[in-house]
């Protein structure tokens, strides 16, 4: 009975390790991509609306015209 007991805590201690290994993988390098995307998509939408803002400048102006 002893035995099991202490071969199921090795199991789960092996077990957290790899869960804790895994935190820390997507903590220090999956964030740190997905926020340089985010950047990059953040920048792209910002320009998107400048296009869209210039094209209905020059709409307006030509309409006034």
């Amino acid at each position: 009975m002893l035995k099991v007991v202490e071969v199921t805590i090795h199991d789960v201690d092996k077990r957290l390790s790899n869960v804790e290994v895994t935190l820390n993988r997507l903590e220090n390098n999956h964030l740190s991509h997905m926020d340089k995307k985010i950047d990059k998509l953040d920048s792209r939408l910002w320009m998107l609306l400048s296009v869209v803002c210039v094209e209905a400048i020059g709409i307006i102006g030509i309409l006034l015209t």
